[in-house]
């Protein structure tokens, strides 16, 4: 997470993963908890846990499958 912070990015979309899910609720909360930028962070994931991931400090929960027009929209969104 430290070498994620270090380049500054406006937006990370972590993909939870089906055996990864876990960490990457802790990578999210990790980038939270670390920096006082405003990263938009989307969180994907096939668990459909929408209330840990968006407490975990996601900005937005996007369940997979989803359309990628839908992902580009929504980054579109949160970066302007």
């Amino acid at each position: 997470s430290d070498e994620i912070l270090q380049s500054s990015p406006s937006l990370i979309i972590i993909d939870g993963g089906r055996d990864e899910g876990i960490k990457s609720l802790d990578l999210c909360k990790k980038i939270r908890e670390k920096t006082h930028q405003n990263i938009k962070i989307i969180f994907t994931d096939t668990l459909h846990q929408k209330e840990e991931i968006l407490s975990s400090g996601a900005d937005l929960y996007l369940p997979k499958p989803y359309d990628l027009m839908d992902l580009f929209q929504w980054i579109y969104k949160l970066l302007d």
